[in-house]
């Protein structure tokens, strides 16, 4: 579980991942001590610690850590170890598939924002489209993508709330995307609402209508002993694992545990351990 510590609250929460929702507020996973296990929770921005559902109470737990993506500082054209290459284009040789181009998701500060494009090794930077034209940033950082991420098609109308925040411009968030041009598939950044995914493409900025985003993997789990095999383990307790869960009702995303020995994915909320029968677990 990718986790920053909580001692740098503000720089974490600039990367946690938003995985559920409740009142309209984004909610994240966060995970803490008790007794002999870690145990799954959620927090909030307004929260002061991670709020976790155990033996029938919801406790505040402190300190804590939160699920956050990893974003690694490069530049000029150098790409940090273990990043997944994202991007492909059309190689003429092997009659116009799609191949690895070796493209990476990067985001740079320029002007007034923090911007998402693609790195190429070797490259001249970060690129991105801005203002109709590419532009290129020497110094960079690089998103790391683990392996319980998959590219899914969207609209910018319906970005889940999952969608990864890579930057933001004028207030408002910037998410990773990748969309088609004609010589491939290329990475950049689209806004909720936007006409679509910017990208650099041949010199100026091309906004895409048809594109994906990065999302965390789910799989459908009920009360039962065995949990899908795909779940990525975020927690223990007596010696065996937890999952992170999540549970949708009433127009609220609520995360929490689960686990072999757990009746179902156990939230803290409302002062108490709430535990739902049907139930996502974070997978690969």
């Amino acid at each position: 579980m990718p986790a920053d510590l909580q001692r740098d609250r503000t720089a974490a929460m600039r990367d946690m991942l938003p995985l559920g929702q409740e009142n309209n507020v984004p909610l994240y996973a966060c995970r803490g001590r008790i007794g002999n296990g870690v145990h799954i929770g959620r927090i909030r921005s307004d929260f002061p610690s991670c709020h976790i559902g155990y033996d029938g109470r919801e406790l505040e737990v402190k300190p804590y850590e939160v699920l956050s993506l990893a974003w690694v500082e490069a530049a000029n054209g150098s790409i940090p170890a273990q990043s997944l290459s994202a991007g492909q284009a059309i190689d003429a040789s092997t009659g116009g598939r799609f191949v690895s181009l070796g493209l990476y998701p990067c985001r740079a500060s320029y002007q007034t924002g923090v911007h998402v494009g693609e790195v190429r090794p070797g490259g001249s930077g970060c690129v991105f489209g801005f203002g109709g034209k590419e532009v290129s940033v020497a110094t960079y950082e690089v998103l790391q993508l683990p392996s319980w991420v998959a590219w899914t098609e969207v609209s910018a109308r319906s970005l889940p709330v999952d969608a990864i925040v890579g930057g933001s411009e004028g207030g408002e968030p910037l998410y990773v995307c990748r969309a088609a041009d004609r010589n491939g598939i290329r990475l950049g950044k689209v806004r909720a609402n936007s006409g679509g995914c910017s990208i650099a493409s041949e010199g100026r900025e091309l906004v895409v209508s048809r594109f994906e985003v990065p999302a965390p993997r789910w799989a459908r789990a009920t009360a039962s002993p065995v949990l899908p095999t795909s779940a990525v383990p975020a927690g223990r307790e007596n010696e065996g694992l937890l999952y992170l869960c999540r549970v949708q009702r009433s127009g609220m995303i609520q995360i929490g545990k689960a686990g072999p020995e757990l009746s179902g994915c156990h939230v803290g909320m409302q002062g108490r351990e709430v535990v739902y029968q049907e139930f996502e677990v974070l997978g690969r």
